[in-house]
């Protein structure tokens, strides 16, 4: 990913082009399909040998010589299979912007078919995936956990008297702690200098707390009332004088077509303000009016975001 996908991906969100030529773009788009898939699922088969490893390690003493290689075979050829189908449905679409003609490299599906095509990449790419590892790893916590617990536990051969041991012990150790429950009560009902001595921590609390509200600084003396007047009286105001700054409140600080920052103006303008004001889409990509309309204007078929390639709607 990190030689094939990214320098690909992140010129073209800088630039919002296709630098290369047309026909390394349904390549790059495969590859980068390819690499996730192989990536996500040799992650689930490590997590699945870890599994087996510490949870069940006496079942795959028949499989483990041919677990890797099967594994990494099925893997790489789903892989293969699948950057097909992307490379089949993937072209450089030409535009013109500024009068020059560039690239713009994507998937061409129709409206239903990426439909589907999305929802199946989100099933095997990251629901299944993630239900894997999250059955996975928390079964192996869940062990680790109950060895910590019970260190005794893989001594027993039956299950009877593994269960057995597990309540016994939890049996013992909650009568053990039981008492700090039952102190508390048995001192208050049964024990005299206890409730002297707590009667007497709650009468010190309320007393204070009626002193604070009777000669706090909220009480309503006139010895308050005239400080505060006294504090207040002593400040005066000779003149004051007003400084304010403006800016647009937008997602980004720069407009994506122009490059230039949103509290200055388009190549266009001269000066930054109602003259050069912004506009927002329904996908919430923002950009200076004037550098929109040109880019609306040289989209001849579809007038699509220079951002994100979704059809270009202005927002109410």
């Amino acid at each position: 990913m990190a030689s094939f996908s990214m320098p690909f991906s992140y010129t073209i969100f800088m630039y919002g082009k296709w630098l290369l030529h047309p026909a390394f773009c349904p390549v790059v788009l495969s590859i980068h399909v390819f690499s996730v898939f192989v990536s996500i699922y040799t992650l689930i088969a490590i997590g699945i040998d870890r599994y087996y490893a510490i949870v069940r390690p006496l079942d795959r003493r028949n499989w483990l010589k041919y677990f890797p290689r099967i594994t990494i075979l099925v893997i790489w050829m789903s892989g293969f299979g699948l950057c097909l189908t992307t490379y089949f449905n993937s072209e450089a679409v030409q535009f013109e912007f500024n009068n020059a003609t560039h690239y713009d490299c994507r998937e061409t599906w129709d409206e239903d078919d990426g439909r589907i095509y999305t929802i199946i990449m989100f099933v095997i790419t990251f629901v299944f995936p993630v239900a894997v590892l999250i059955f996975v790893y928390s079964r192996i916590q869940i062990f680790q956990m109950t060895i910590w617990l019970f260190p005794d536990i893989l001594k027993f051969k039956t299950r009877a008297k593994y269960y057995t041991y597990v309540v016994s012990y939890l049996t013992l150790h909650w009568i053990s702690m039981f008492h700090s429950t039952v102190n508390p009560i048995m001192y208050s009902f049964l024990s005299d200098n206890f409730r002297t001595d707590l009667k007497s921590v709650f009468r010190k609390l309320f007393r204070q707390k009626r002193l604070l509200m009777r000669f706090g600084p909220n009480s309503g003396s006139k010895s308050s009332q005239t400080s505060q007047k006294t504090l207040y009286t002593n400040v005066s105001i000779k003149s004051w004088t007003s400084v304010a700054t403006w800016r647009w409140v937008a997602n980004d600080d720069n407009c994506g077509i122009c490059r230039n920052a949103f509290d200055g103006c388009c190549t266009d303008c001269k000066m930054p303000g109602d003259d050069c004001p912004l506009v927002w889409g329904q996908c919430s990509h923002c950009f200076h009016i004037h550098c929109i309309m040109k880019w609306l204007n040289s989209q001849h078929v579809h007038q699509l975001c220079p951002m994100c390639r979704q059809e270009w709607k202005f927002k109410e």
